[in-house]
């Protein structure tokens, strides 16, 4: 395979990537809202790009496509991320098949290369992903150099798609993006060495990058960045039903050091109701930290409960404060990982003794080319959980945490995950 070819795919890597963490953030209340893209809400949105990832990966091993004229809504399945994750590993799996990308398919467009088509997957996830924010009303920055990529794609085509034969068929008048407005939010409020993600995973083979390092040596990381890998590795493992992470229990047996570690799972028990899967970082033949993580079943409907007795008020999520917050260790300064995570608190709620309160969001890739899943952001943050309602004052006190044990009633919602320490 060609070094173009190499490219093509991690550009297709990434534009997936991009366009499976804006489905991650897709709230509830999200999918029947309207899109950039006429007469589609989110729902419909989101079933062209998993319906579009089926055709192209059946295309690509000679199974053929056919297009469909209109979006059905029910390929989504009980569980949209679950659907479009398969189906975009699919298509990538295809996509880096040899020969595929040089080959000639019979595209429902004409014949067409496989870098053509593929050009053609890049466009729609990362054209859809800005789509899907707008719709959700969430913030996104394309990454510049695959949105001049796209445009160098499709340069050459303009005069086909836009002209006088064309018009009306592909692609309305061009219209100006409007001005950003003055007082946009910061999407990057920190900086790093290397910000691309926190990790590069190739198959067994895990590499911290310097986002994953933490506070207590440069050599070692995080140990939200072991909580987060280890549950990243557990979504790997495949399920006979689709199933959800209910809990997840990490034991940081030792320091994981800033170089290269061999992941491994192990599935411990499996059915149809439940798994249990071990996941393990080895440096080595040492083993530096593991976890137990069990899964359920995901339900066709949603399981019933009474609001009343299930309520609490202090489950109610408290406003999240205008500014964000820059943290640093005693001594340390600011560890790699807070160079990816932003931080907002409310005033007097940090570090006091006081039940405290702590805003995250992870605004960077966790590992390099692959969606960040709901579950994966809030355990890689869930370790910062120790140190917001600390009695002791952080200048003479400072402990390590040995473990971390995560019970979820669901998957989180939204960009940011709140932390509220009680005593």
């Amino acid at each position: 395979m060609g070094v173009g070819a190499i490219d093509l795919l991690d550009d297709y890597r990434q534009a997936a990537a991009l366009f499976g963490e804006r489905l991650s953030l897709v709230g509830d209340d999200d999918w029947a809202n309207s899109t950039p893209c006429d007469d589609w809400d989110v729902r419909s949105l989101v079933a062209h790009l998993i319906v579009g990832e089926f055709l192209v990966a059946a295309l690509f091993r000679g199974e053929g496509g056919v297009p469909i004229a209109e979006v059905d809504t029910s390929v989504l399945g009980p569980s949209p991320m679950a659907t479009w994750r398969g189906t975009a590993v699919g298509a990538l799996d295809a996509a880096a098949v040899d020969g595929v990308l040089d080959a000639v398919h019979a595209h429902h467009a004409g014949d067409l290369t496989g870098s053509m088509i593929v050009g053609f997957r890049i466009t729609d996830n990362l054209v859809h992903a800005w789509d899907l924010a707008r719709a959700c009303g969430t913030d996104i920055e394309l990454p510049e150099g695959l949105a001049v990529r796209c445009l160098d794609f499709w340069l050459p085509l303009a005069e086909l798609l836009t002209g006088a034969d064309a018009r009306g068929r592909s692609f309305a008048e061009p219209v100006l993006p409007p001005a950003a407005p003055s007082n946009s939010p910061v999407t990057n409020p920190t900086s790093g060495p290397d910000d691309r993600a926190f990790f590069e995973v190739d198959g067994d083979l895990v590499l911290p990058l310097p986002l994953a390092g933490g506070p207590w040596s440069p050599d070692e990381q995080h140990g939200g960045s072991v909580a987060g890998i280890l549950a990243h590795l557990v979504e790997g493992v495949p399920t006979v039903v689709p199933m959800r992470i209910c809990r997840h229990t990490v034991e940081l047996m030792r320091g994981a050091p800033m170089r290269p570690l061999r992941g491994e799972t192990e599935v411990v028990r499996d059915g149809r109701r439940l798994q249990v899967v071990r996941a393990s970082l080895f440096d080595g033949d040492r083993e530096v930290a593991r976890s137990m993580t069990v899964r359920l079943r995901v339900s066709d409907s949603a399981t019933p409960f009474d609001e009343d007795l299930m309520r609490h008020d202090e489950d109610e999520p408290p406003p999240l404060p205008d500014e964000s917050a820059t943290l640093t260790m005693p001594g340390t300064g600011i560890p790699g990982f807070l160079h990816g995570v932003e931080l907002r608190r409310p005033g007097g709620e940090f570090r006091t003794g006081a039940p405290g309160l702590l805003w995250l969001r992870m605004y960077r890739q966790f590992v390099a080319g692959i969606p960040t899943s709901p579950y994966v952001r809030m355990a890689a943050v869930a370790d910062m959980l120790s140190m917001v309602a600390s009695h002791l004052d952080p200048s003479e006190w400072l402990t390590v945490n040995v473990d971390l044990d995560l019970h979820t009633f669901r998957d989180p919602v939204g960009e940011w995950i709140g932390l509220r320490g009680l005593h």
